[in-house]
């Protein structure tokens, strides 16, 4: 295997796991500049801010196109609590 040096830039399939998590969160909820920043938070580094903002609109826009309302739209309306539009 092909170990990183100082030099290089590594892949790391971590990146990929957060970005992931980000949009599949950012697309069931509908959150965007709070999920970015709670990412943010985990992961402490600033070079992963633009991918999972990426991420998470893409996944935003693509949740909208398919159904409007989140998940948690949909627990308040198929338990009828009230709702304030």
């Amino acid at each position: 295997l092909h170990e990183c040096s100082a030099s290089s830039t590594c892949v790391t399939p971590g990146v990929y796991a957060i970005v992931g998590a980000a949009a599949v969160l950012g697309g069931v909820t509908r959150m965007t500049v709070c999920l970015v920043v709670i990412m943010f938070e985990i992961t402490g580094g600033l070079e992963y801010i633009l991918p999972i903002m990426t991420a998470v609109m893409v996944s935003k826009w693509v949740g909208d196109a398919l159904g409007k309302g989140s998940v948690y739209d949909k627990a308040i309306a198929l338990k009828g609590y009230p709702y304030l539009d």
